[in-house]
């Protein structure tokens, strides 16, 4: 994927010896990661919708100027970690796996 194109990424998994541990929903605060002060991953099924701002490569995390999170208008940043592998539709950081698919312009996803 490329910078500037509209996209929908879901978190597909958190991967075994992850940089930072995933959160479960009942204890993610969104914007503030988890609640007791902890670092914690987005939970897996997370969806992100928003422009790409940098070609998806490995070695840089991927940053979406995002739309809307789980299905709701949501304006801000998602950024993950390392990307370490890309295929055509899904990619791997040092912590979650992410199918990432074209989202319509406008649409809401």
């Amino acid at each position: 994927m490329k910078a500037g194109q509209r996209v929908k990424v879901t978190k597909l998994a958190a991967l075994p010896n992850a940089a930072v541990a995933t959160a479960k929903w009942e204890e993610y605060v969104p914007g503030q990661g988890a609640t007791g002060g902890r670092v914690l991953s987005l939970p897996v099924d997370y969806t992100a919708t928003g422009v790409l701002i940098a070609d998806i490569v490995i070695g840089r995390g991927v940053t979406i100027d995002r739309e809307e999170r789980n299905g709701v208008q949501c304006p801000g940043f998602m950024h993950t970690t390392s990307v370490t592998e890309i295929t055509p539709t899904s990619f791997k950081t040092r912590n979650s796996e992410y199918l990432i698919e074209l989202a319509p312009s406008g649409a809401n996803n």
